[in-house]
């Protein structure tokens, strides 16, 4: 059994960074479907937290590090995961941040990680890695065809759907959430569609449409992340022609 919260960091937890722009943060934190994240300075310091709405607010990730209040729960990375777990119960937080001796993050940790080391049963290695895929991981973008459809899971969850004009990154454009994608996929490819703008984009051929899902079975979360969906891609078409969200 792990002794040290080092044994169970994820050294790649999410984060903003100085060097993010404020679109990228609000479209990964939309896709994994969190609330609030820290942000590192340059060096890799923790500054703070950051809700989406503080994220929202602000045009330059270096405009929100000057308005962060919320602390950022740090742990040293050999802290017993005994005490990791009563410090994060104690401070009520999302995550703890773990540093190093010059208090750099190395690693963050969530109260599920803490439970199951605790229990025995968390996850390591590559074991861990296929874990974290499945619970957040969106499909690779395929062409919106009867052959690609058959071959999504009927599941609920999140559909996203990019015209496909050839560009070499990704344009998503349209966000709904549903009780089967595969279901709803197909209708999508047999049935005119009530929403003008799904159908225009659904109606132009050759069709080149790429869809993307994401499997969400609970229904809070899965209403949740499309809000912030909604909300990244209403931000991004209310920004002037000319401004790129990268």
């Amino acid at each position: 059994m792990a002794k040290t919260v080092a044994e169970i960091m994820h050294p790649d937890f999410f984060h903003a960074s100085q060097s993010d722009s404020i679109g990228q943060v609000l479209q990964d934190m939309a896709e994994l479907g969190i609330g609030a994240a820290p942000v590192l300075d340059l060096a890799g310091h923790p500054l703070g937290m950051a809700t989406v709405r503080e994220i929202d607010g602000c045009r330059r990730v270096e405009e929100l590090c000057e308005q962060l209040h919320q602390p950022v729960v740090t742990l040293h990375q050999d802290t017993p995961i005994d005490s990791a777990a009563r410090t994060l119960a104690a401070h009520d937080a999302d995550i703890l941040v773990l540093v190093d001796d010059q208090g750099v993050a190395v690693g963050g940790l969530r109260a599920l990680d803490l439970l199951r080391a605790m229990l025995g049963l968390a996850p390591s290695g590559p074991e861990r890695e296929r874990s974290e895929a499945s619970r957040i991981g969106w499909s690779r973008g395929a062409l919106l065809d009867l052959d690609s459809v058959h071959h999504v899971s009927p599941s609920p969850g999140i559909i996203l759907l990019d015209p496909g004009a050839g560009d070499a990154r990704p344009n998503i454009v349209w966000a709904e959430a549903c009780d089967n994608v595969r279901e709803r996929l197909d209708e999508m490819l047999r049935q005119p569609q009530d929403d003008a703008a799904l159908e225009e984009l659904l109606g132009a051929y050759p069709r080149r449409v790429i869809f993307h899902v994401l499997v969400v079975n609970d229904p809070e979360r899965r209403a949740r992340l499309l809000r912030s969906l909604r909300a990244v891609l209403a931000r991004r078409r209310a920004e002037p022609a000319n401004s790129a969200v990268s």
